[in-house]
């Protein structure tokens, strides 16, 4: 049996999303996975449950059967997988925001306009500047 505080199991409660009977974004098979790689046991042996059998409902028994150290290490996968989880959902609406169709053309910055050849280019018809004092030009 774990030491798991009421506060703390609130807190995990939460954190994991266990309010509506679901852990996380586990369906009943990778949650079954999950534990069993995380821990060797399996959470749907008939000892996990109790309360209707929800993933949270066997959770919730697991605290309770289990020693520190299998919860913990239960917890400690739990908590990794949710920060995971969490860092992809924040990537994810950024991406999947972006528009279907062709984005529109890059503005040529300043830089890029001023490297074009400008060899080929005629000085034909350009007005000269005449010097009115040194530093100061003006155009004719």
């Amino acid at each position: 049996m774990s030491d798991l505080t009421n506060i703390e199991k609130r807190g995990l409660e939460r954190v994991l999303g266990m309010g509506s009977g679901y852990v996380l974004d586990f369906s009943n098979r990778t949650f079954e996975e999950f534990v069993l790689d995380s821990t060797g046991k399996s959470i749907y042996a008939g000892e996990y449950e109790t309360g209707g059998g929800s993933k949270a409902n066997r959770l919730r028994a697991f605290w309770s059967i289990e020693s520190n150290h299998i919860v913990g290490k239960l917890l400690g996968d739990l908590l990794a997988y949710a920060s995971e989880r969490q860092v992809s959902a924040d990537e994810k609406p950024a991406a999947g925001n972006l528009p279907k169709h062709r984005p529109a053309p890059v503005a040529q910055s300043a830089c890029a306009r001023d490297r074009r050849d400008h060899s080929k280019l005629s000085r034909k018809g350009l007005r000269r500047p005449r010097k009115i004092s040194p530093g100061l030009h003006r155009e004719e």
